[in-house]
């Protein structure tokens, strides 16, 4: 008989003596690790059923929307290196001063209108600048100099003529930029002035006076410089203002440096400064300056006249505040006179050159000159006294330390003195230190000769 049976899944018993049977496992519910397990050994199997499997994702793994995923695009490399020019701030960047000054300068020559532009844009240059560039010629003129030997020569002339005129050039030409009208304050003309006749002092003498024009031409273009600002100044009520900025002092230095050359600044300083104008002797302005009880120092106190009787009465307060009594015509000639007379008269006077640092050794080597140029000045009776300056008493056979020299002139005036001071050789050479010298006037109680 045949009979249906109901069709069971055969059970495979573990291993080990268990009662438990293992669950029936559903190919459609295989989790997605045993999935892929799978896939990947029917793949093994069957290689060419990989693309239909990967195609199908286990039924309990969730529905995962397809997504383009972009690739970067390959940039293009060209191969080819081609050469180009600079830009140009990369250009700007590799030029130092005088190669941009000399491109600059090219293009303005070319285009006069964008000089121009340069010209009005430009900010003013200061004093210190100028002087900067004024002193960078001077090094290099310094530095052409050939090393020892005679720096007077016609060799040495030779050697430094073009550094030379670069300098004197540049002096020219930076003058009258700190001059009226272009400059309108006058501090800054005079501090301009004061600096650059400083540069002219230092300039070489030569042995051969045919080179020496070089500097006489200096000291002339800047005395008339001096001339013109203190003129103005003048007019603008300044003639106290270089007073008491002590520039008349500085001028009277200036021109005993530079020899008497520098006599045009001075005479339009008395002109301009000096109450008694033009008229008597520089010396007599010099020595009224130095005096507190001169008129021209009275007038710029305001105590002249303190002393004077003043008549009083019913228009007493009319015209005191107005006027204050001025000596007769003949009474201040007379005393003009007298001033002129007593500037005449020569004094003892009282000299203090210190050393600058460091050249001891520069002073050694040309002592033997200084020593035979004072000389005719110690036996006419102008230099008194002279010896050096010692930092303390030397001991026995110790070198002395000098840092100076003192001399006791007897002379007319103190501008007498500065230019045999500036002659000498320790001069020359920058040994003494001219910025810190002393000449006082001196009365000696006694002189033993």
């Amino acid at each position: 008989m045949n009979i249906l049976l109901q069709q069971h899944p055969t059970f495979f018993p573990h291993h080990h003596n268990s009662p438990r049977r293992s669950p029936s496992i559903s190919p459609t519910h295989l989790s997605p690790r045993m999935s892929a397990r799978k896939r990947k050994a029917d793949d093994d199997l069957d290689p060419r059923s990989l693309d239909d499997d990967m195609s199908v994702s286990p039924l309990t793994s969730p529905a995962i929307s397809s997504r383009h995923i972009a690739r970067p695009s390959k940039k293009t490399r060209n191969n080819e290196v081609i050469g180009r020019p600079l830009a140009l701030p990369r250009l700007l960047e590799t030029l130092d001063a005088d190669s941009l000054r000399s491109v600059l300068q090219t293009i303005c020559e070319r285009h006069p209108e964008i000089g121009q532009e340069v010209v009005t844009s430009a900010p003013r240059p200061s004093v210190a600048s100028t002087i900067g560039v004024l002193e960078q010629y001077q090094e290099r003129l310094r530095q052409a100099f050939p090393f020892g030997g005679n720096t007077g020569n016609d060799y040495a002339y030779n050697r430094v003529r073009v550094q030379l005129s670069q300098l004197i050039d540049a002096i020219t030409d930076f003058v009258p930029h700190y001059l009226p009208p272009n400059e309108t304050q006058v501090t800054t003309s005079l501090e301009f002035l004061d600096s650059v006749t400083n540069i002219v002092h230092q300039l070489p003498d030569w042995e051969s006076s045919s080179h020496n024009h070089h500097k006489d031409n200096a000291y002339d273009e800047i005395s008339r410089a001096w001339a013109r600002v203190i003129s103005e100044a003048s007019k603008r009520g300044g003639g106290i203002q270089l007073h008491n900025g002590g520039w008349d002092q500085k001028l009277q230095k200036h021109n005993a440096m530079s020899g008497g050359q520098m006599q045009a600044a001075v005479n339009a300083l008395g002109s301009n400064l000096y109450c008694g104008g033009a008229t008597g002797s520089s010396n007599s302005n010099a020595n009224s300056s130095n005096d507190p009880n001169s008129i021209r120092n009275q007038l710029f106190s305001g105590t002249y006249g303190t002393n004077l009787p003043v008549h009083v009465g019913p228009c007493l307060a009319t015209i005191a505040p107005l006027t204050r009594p001025s000596l007769p015509k003949s009474k201040s000639h007379q005393l003009r006179a007298m001033a002129s007379a007593a500037g005449a008269q020569k004094f003892h006077w009282l000299v203090i050159v210190p050393d600058q640092p460091g050249k001891l050794e520069a002073r050694m080597a040309v002592r033997s000159d200084h020593l035979k140029n004072v000389t005719p000045k110690v036996e006419e009776g102008f230099w008194k006294v002279g010896g050096a300056l010692l930092d303390e008493q030397p001991r026995e056979g110790e070198a002395m330390k000098i840092n100076g020299s003192c001399f006791i002139a007897h002379a007319t005036t103190k501008e007498e003195v500065l230019v045999e001071l500036r002659n000498d050789v320790y001069a020359k050479g920058e040994v003494w230190d001219f910025e810190k010298i002393q000449i006082l006037p001196f009365k000696p109680a006694f002189i033993k000769s």
